[in-house]
């Protein structure tokens, strides 16, 4: 009779043991799926024939605060790698310059493009190219994430930066003030101050069908 209760009580030990383990083993289970369960929730979710669209600029703006008036704008001989009409979303891409392969259009997710500007003060002239890049997934070095509700995220001097579709973000900072000393005949030098100021931007333009997307 002894023996059979030391019996019985290991075992009912080693059932409750394993009943432990199996209650712990469940909550942690539950609150994996959870955890993921609300991860990818939080994600934009695009049908295969959709696709998202951010534009990620910067440009230089020159303001003459001191001498003749600036010459003309240079000539900048560079080739503009995509076409993009606002009103009716449809985006050409010319993929020549593009070393690796494209992503097929079914796998397209997100598409950035980006002008790189220079701004010539009043007289209104600029310069500059433009640019390109097509992702199969959210990630990108100018975003952190793209929330389900189509919200970009990034952040900019240690700010957190939330930009819902259809907004705008302008951020301008001075960058530098160049002195230059201009030829003005063979025996005539005038001093000419130029600022310059840096602004960046990102436009917001939120889901596009694939069908307005050629280029791919």
């Amino acid at each position: 009779m002894k023996t059979f209760f030391k019996q019985f009580k290991y075992g009912d030990q080693g059932s409750a043991k394993r009943k432990t383990l199996s209650f712990v083993s469940a909550m942690l289970y539950l609150m994996i799926a959870m955890a993921c369960s609300k991860s990818k929730g939080d994600e934009l979710q695009l049908s295969d024939n959709a696709y998202f669209l951010i534009e990620s600029h910067e440009f230089f703006i020159l303001k003459l605060l001191e001498g003749p008036p600036m010459p003309p704008p240079p000539t900048v001989s560079c080739l503009q790698h995509y076409e993009y009409d606002r009103e009716s979303k449809d985006l050409q891409l010319n993929n020549d310059h593009v070393l690796n392969p494209l992503p097929r259009i079914d796998d397209v997710k997100m598409v950035v493009l980006s002008k790189f500007m220079t701004v010539f003060g009043s007289q209104g002239g600029k310069n500059g190219c433009n640019s390109f890049n097509v992702h199969s997934d959210f990630e990108a070095p100018q975003i952190d994430k793209i929330s389900s509700d189509g919200s970009v995220h990034f952040v900019h001097d240690n700010e957190s930066i939330e930009l819902g579709i259809g907004d705008k973000w302008e951020h301008s900072e001075h960058f530098s003030t160049d002195t230059f000393h201009i030829q003005i005949s063979a025996d005539s030098v005038a001093m000419q101050i130029i600022e310059r100021t840096k602004m960046r931007q990102m436009i917001n333009n939120g889901i596009h069908p694939k069908s307005k997307l050629k280029g791919i």
